[in-house]
């Protein structure tokens, strides 16, 4: 669903005369940000959850042979970068874009 909605958005008709390509360029750019962030949203935060379940089910086992210890460490290790890709891309969404492009000369 994200590809058909970044491919809607890129591929729309351009409205306006050429003084207002650098605002529909604006607006494509956050829309297309919007739908990134909330599709790494929710990869991002369930993947954390699942690590932090599956980690805790395989370092629970005291006999356990050495490749669930080490699996289970690694998907341990995996939950701060879920979470951490997350808060980008909640502040992807959250966050305005109301800069001014450096590339875009104003007349």
């Amino acid at each position: 669903m994200a590809y058909v909605a970044v491919y809607t958005i890129v591929r729309r008709p351009r409205s306006g005369s050429t003084s207002a390509l650098a605002g529909d360029d604006t607006l494509r750019r956050r829309a297309a940000r919007n739908v990134a962030g909330g599709v790494g949203t929710l990869i991002a935060l369930p993947l954390a959850g699942v690590s932090l379940t599956a980690a805790d089910g395989l370092l629970g086992i005291s006999c356990a042979p050495t490749w669930r210890t080490v699996t289970g460490w690694g998907l341990l290790e995996l939950v701060p970068a879920a979470l951490a890709m997350a808060s980008w891309c909640v502040a992807a969404v959250l966050t305005s874009m109301d800069r001014a492009d450096p590339r875009v000369r104003t007349p």
